[in-house]
This record gives structure tokens, sequence and C-alpha cells, in this order.
């Protein structure tokens, strides 16, 4: 099959969505079929190549609003052209990421003028936007792109169930599940980083947080949690991640917290190979944050806010510690316990990788992604 997936963001800028796409393509090619992904323009990347995988990658000149988080594809010969290119090529189905981009919509629309069968996947568990004037106008907007992406493509699918069902928010009744999931042959083949490397001695218990550094994303609790915690054992925190609070989270550096900026895709996974607990206490409207997958895949013990799909993998006590109610007091016992009670970590760390194995495996979710486009495209007739 000739699969084409727009995601609005795509490698080498970094995030979940990035990752998802990449992940997803590749296992389709493994499968036999082709893919092309359709993304925005960045600096010093070519607006179209062939990656080493395989995947042939379009990136469209975009504005890029909010920082760079919302881009919208411009008028340019670019655009023409690649309209003309979709207009030729006749893909036999079309994957577009998320429900709430503008390049969203503008890949729906494409697919209805051209016939081509296709499904979203969205990475969302709530609004986007904070309160007030802001939000409500960001409210609004969200509910008019779900409707018209609805009306121009086959069915919606989440990150996680908790995704699926958010999208009922929306009058999106029969969501299914797309799994995200760890890249397990880039975990396998990682070596483990030295715990020394990043100043904690072998038998101290490593804390790892990696993810930007924004307020939502948790950061802040976590430093101010760790600084309050009474435990046997000497813990060190190792923060990783770039962004609007990098400064000041440096500046909140002790003996005991190490901020170490952002690291490579390898590094990051090396990092989860020599920690003991990865901690997340988000409050982001995460779908399924692929952090958490990828600390559980590295036989690191997860501590997170309960948000998105991680409930779906830390489903009890005996996987991880699950906070439902993520504040400072809950985070700081959560850090605790973790920290003081050996034989608990190792449980829920095995209970954790053997749960993710069974379930939350590309090759999985890119077999459910086969089928679903087949039955599909059978039911269009």
């Amino acid at each position: 099959m000739k699969f084409i997936i727009f995601s609005a963001q795509y490698l080498p800028t970094v995030g979940g969505v990035e990752r998802y796409t990449n992940s997803l393509a590749k296992k389709l090619i493994a499968k036999g079929h082709t893919v092309s992904v359709v993304t925005s323009a960045l600096p010093n990347q070519p607006d179209t190549e062939t990656d080493t995988d395989g995947i042939k990658i379009f990136r469209l000149p975009c504005l890029m609003l909010m920082n760079g988080r919302f881009p919208i594809i411009k008028p340019s010969d670019q655009k023409k052209s690649f309209k003309a290119h979709f207009a030729k090529e006749k893909y036999d189905f079309c994957v577009i990421q998320t429900r709430f981009y503008i390049n969203s919509l503008f890949a729906a629309q494409l697919c209805k003028n051209h016939n081509v069968p296709s499904l979203v996947i969205d990475h969302s568990t709530s609004h986007l936007m904070g309160g007030g004037i802001v939000g409500k106008v960001g409210d609004m907007y969200e509910h008019f792109a779900a409707s018209y992406i609805k009306k121009r493509t086959d069915k919606f699918y989440g990150v996680s169930g908790r995704c699926a069902d958010w999208l009922r928010h929306f009058g999106i009744e029969d969501a299914g599940v797309m799994y995200n999931c760890p890249n397990l042959d880039a975990i396998k083949t990682t070596k483990p980083a030295a715990k020394m490397d990043y100043g904690c001695k072998d038998n101290e218990i490593l804390v790892v947080f990696a993810a930007r550094l924004i307020a939502e994303k948790g950061v802040l609790k976590l430093i101010d949690a760790f600084n309050r915690i009474s435990t046997q054992n000497k813990a060190k925190l190792v923060i990783a991640g770039d962004g609007a609070l990098y400064s000041q989270v440096k500046s909140m550096e002790t003996e005991n917290i190490s901020v170490v900026g952002a690291l490579k895709f390898n590094d990051v996974i090396a990092l989860y190979k020599a920690a003991d607990i990865f901690c997340l206490p988000t409050d982001y409207p995460e779908g399924f944050p692929t952090t958490v997958l990828e600390a559980a895949a590295c036989s690191t013990m997860v501590i997170a806010a309960d948000k998105g799909g991680t409930g779906e993998i830390i489903s009890g006590e005996e996987y991880g510690i699950l906070i439902t109610e993520n504040t400072v007091e809950n985070l700081t016992k959560a850090l605790e316990k973790a920290i003081d009670n050996t034989d608990y970590r190792k449980a829920a760390i095995k209970n954790a990788h053997e749960k993710l194995m069974q379930s939350f495996t590309w090759d999985k979710t890119a077999d459910r992604l086969e089928a679903e486009a087949v039955k599909i495209i059978n039911n269009r007739g």
C-alpha cells in the first residue's frame, strides 16, 4: 500500500508526535509498504528528500505561530507543486496526525477532493489553551476543526484509550486506539550510561526527568518535591531538556540536582538505562507520554501524573506510582516510597516492562493501522 502521513511537525524537531510518525512510518516500510510524510519546512532542511529509512519527506513553507508549535502552511510554489503531486500520485491511504492543526484541515480537504481514504490519530486529552477569552476562542476553534475534519475523513483514533474518550467531547463517539509505543529497536542497541557520568555514585538512587522545560511538564513541582524528601537512601535528580524555563531551572541546581540541558535521543535512553526512577509530574494535556513508555522499556521505575495514557501502563501500584492528585506533597511521598523501597521498585520495574512488551509495541500498532486501512478501503467499495 502507498501511505502518506501528514504531521505538522517532524524530525529533526523532537517531540512525541514527531517520533510517533517516524516510528510508525519505519514499521510500515518494514511491512512492505511505501510511506511519505508531509510536514513543515525547517531551516537547513531540504524541501523534499528520501531519508535513509526510505521515507519520502515533503517540507512545505509555514507560518510558525506560538513559538513554532502551531505551523500554518503558506501559499507558495511548493504548496502548489505538492497539491499537483498528491493529485497525480494516487495514494492508497492517508494518516493525519492530530485533529486541531490547520495543516490537518488542509490534509483532510485534499483527501476528500481526491477520494483518498483517511483517518486521524489524535494525541491530546484536553483543550490546548488556558482560560479566559483566549482559552474560549481556542476551544471554539478546536470544535470547528474537529467538525471540519470529521466531515472529510473516515475515522478518528487516539494514541491512548483516554485520547479516544476525549474525542467524544467533539461528538466523535466511535474512536479507536492506535497506541503510542517506544522505539524498542533503538533501546535494545543503546548501552546504559554510567551513573558517575551524571555525578551519581553507584550506591545512590538516580532519579531522572526528561521533557521540555515548561511549567506544564511539572519540572518546578519536581524540584520542590525533591528538595523536601526525607529518605534513608541518598538520591540525585538529573533534569534533561530545554525550554522556556531552562535558565530558571539551571539556577536551581544543588549538590543533588543537576540540569544537563537537551540530550540526543540515544543519550536520553542511555540515561534512562542508568537511572533507578523516571519522574514526570506533568499537567500538560498529554496523549500518551513517550517518555513514560521509554522509561518502562529501559527497565526504569515510573512515577508520573495520571495524564493521557499513562494509567494504561501504570494501571496499578504493582507497575509504578500514578499520581492522581498532582501536588507537591503527593509527589514528595511518591519519591520517598520509590527511593527507600528497593524490592518494591524492582518488582514494579519488572511488571511494567512485561506489560509494555505485551501491548505497547510498534509491530502491534502498525498491524492495527494496516488492518484498519484495509477495512476502511473495503467499506468504501
